[in-house]
């Protein structure tokens, strides 16, 4: 049976590769391609699967560099199987995992993602689907939906994240460790009521 925490379920293949290159000591330039494509669970409507097209540049830093760690980003593409599944969609992408070495005991951390993703779920909450997490339900009709009952949000957003953290060792068995992220989300397409779906979240640690 039709599960409302499932509606989201998908398998995916991902075909990747990784060229570095030593430009530095203890510094490499990094070029990264990927292609992958998402099988999503669609229940209803037309289909949203999907093929990711990635093509990165970086720097990579050696880990016993005071600066370590990887920065990469560039191009990225989702490619709908059906035109009817949402429109294809471009944009600029990164990941990044920093360590500076402020002094030997404390480290400051800079890490961070920016990537499109999609959902099938485009009308809020679980709840709003007839059924909690969990539950069987029967699976909302969506030619009922668009008849103007509730907003329904493009399938597509741009998820960005990024979090600064620092890190002291106090004394050999002790230490402790503060941080502050900044996550959003940016749907692509207006729903209903014609405008865009933003997600912003703030926090601390």
């Amino acid at each position: 049976a039709w599960r409302a925490d499932r509606e989201d379920d998908f398998k995916q293949d991902e075909v990747w590769a990784n060229f570095s290159y030593r430009i530095l000591p203890k510094t490499f330039f990094l070029f990264e391609p990927a292609l992958s494509h998402r099988n999503n669970t669609d229940k209803n409507g037309p289909s949203t699967d999907n093929l990711n097209l990635r093509l990165w540049l970086g720097l990579q830093w050696d880990p016993t560099a005071k600066l370590n760690g990887t920065f990469k980003g560039g191009y990225t593409r989702k490619t709908f199987d059906e035109s009817d599944g949402a429109k294809d969609s471009d944009a600029l992408g990164f990941f990044m995992d920093l360590t500076y070495h402020l002094s030997q005991k404390t480290l400051l951390g800079l890490n961070g993602y920016r990537q499109i993703l999609d959902t099938t779920n485009r009308r809020g909450t679980p709840s709003s689907q007839g059924g909690a997490p969990g539950t069987d339900v029967t699976p909302p009709d969506p030619r009922e939906l668009e008849k103007g009952n509730q907003i329904i949000f493009g399938i597509q957003y741009v998820s960005t994240e990024v979090a600064l953290s620092l890190r002291h060792q106090f004394a050999h068995k002790f230490a402790g460790q503060a941080a502050v992220s900044f996550h959003t989300n940016r749907y692509k397409e207006a729903g209903e009521v014609g405008k865009k779906r933003k997600d912003d979240r703030l926090g601390g640690r």
